[in-house]
C-alpha cells in the first residue's frame, strides 16, 4: 500500500509541469470553441427576442448573456470584443419607461467607450486617443440620437488622430531616407512632391501616384521609395471604411 501511494505521489509530482505547460494553440482552440458556443447562445436569444419584442424578460435575458460576453472578454484582454458586447447590451437595455435599465444601459455605454479608447491605445498607440474617452463620458447618453452623434465623434476624432500617424510615419520615413539625403540638393529642388496613396482595411497600400512632382525625378522616385518602403500600416479604424486616400508631401 505504501508503494502504490509512493508512486502515486511520484507520478503526480512528475505530471503537475507538463500539465502546466499547456500549448498556447490548444488553449486559443479552446477559447475559440467557447466564443463561438457564447455567440450562438447570443443569437439563439436574439431570435427569441425578435419574435415577442415586447417580452422584457426575453430582453433582459439577452443583456445578461451580452454582458457575460463583455466580462469574458476583459478578462482575457479582448478589448475590442468587450466594447462591442458591452454597446450592444446598452442598445437592448435602454427603454426610458425602465429606471433600472436606463441605468445599467448607461453603465454600459461608459464601459464600451472606455474599452474602445483602449482597444484604440492597443492598435496605434497614441497616446491622445485616452480624449475619447473623456469626451464619451462627459456627454449625456439619454436618447439614442446622442449616442449616434457621441459615435460619430469618437470616430472622426480617431480617425484624425490614425491620419495624423500615417502624416508622422511618411514624414520620418522621408527625413531617414538616405536616397533623399542623396538627391536633394537645393540648386535642383524647385517644390515638394506631393505623393498620393490608397490604405485598405488591414493596412495594406496600393495606387501610390505622384499628384504634383517636385520638378526632379530623382526627388519623385525617391519619395515614392519612401511610401512603397512603408511596407503596411496599422489596420484602419472602425468606421472608416474599407479603403481611404491619403496624400502627403515631402519637402527639403
Amino acid at each position: 500500500m505504501k508503494l502504490l501511494l509512493s508512486l502515486s505521489l511520484a507520478l503526480a509530482t512528475i505530471a503537475a509541469p507538463v500539465a502546466a505547460q499547456v500549448d498556447p494553440l490548444v488553449l486559443k482552440h479552446h477559447k475559440d470553441v467557447d466564443d463561438r458556443a457564447k455567440d450562438e447562445k447570443i443569437k439563439a436569444q436574439e431570435k427569441v427576442v425578435a419574435r415577442d419584442t415586447a417580452d422584457k424578460q426575453n430582453r433582459l435575458d439577452l443583456a445578461n448573456l451580452l454582458e457575460a460576453a463583455a466580462a469574458d472578454c476583459e478578462k482575457s484582454g479582448d478589448t475590442a470584443g468587450a466594447w462591442r458586447y458591452y454597446q450592444r447590451a446598452a442598445a437592448v437595455l435602454r427603454d426610458p419607461r425602465e429606471d433600472a435599465w436606463e441605468a445599467r444601459a448607461a453603465a454600459d455605454t461608459s464601459k464600451a467607450a472606455a474599452f474602445r479608447v483602449a482597444e484604440t491605445e492597443q492598435r496605434y498607440r497614441i497616446e491622445e486617443a485616452r480624449a475619447i474617452a473623456k469626451r464619451a463620458l462627459a456627454v449625456p447618453l439619454e436618447t439614442p440620437s446622442l449616442n449616434l452623434q457621441v459615435q460619430q465623434e469618437q470616430d472622426k476624432f480617431a480617425e484624425n488622430l490614425y491620419r495624423e500617424d500615417v502624416w508622422k510615419r511618411t514624414q520620418s520615413a522621408w527625413l531617414a531616407s538616405e536616397l533623399r539625403k542623396e538627391v536633394t540638393d537645393t540648386s535642383r529642388f524647385k517644390k515638394p512632391v506631393i505623393i498620393s496613396f490608397d490604405v485598405h482595411t488591414e493596412g495594406n497600400i496600393t495606387d501610390i501616384t505622384i499628384i504634383s512632382s517636385s520638378g526632379d525625378e530623382r526627388i519623385d522616385l525617391a519619395a515614392l521609395k519612401v511610401v512603397r518602403d512603408l511596407g503596411k500600416l496599422q489596420p484602419l479604424l472602425p468606421g472608416m471604411g474599407s479603403l481611404v486616400r491619403f496624400q502627403t508631401e515631402f519637402g527639403k
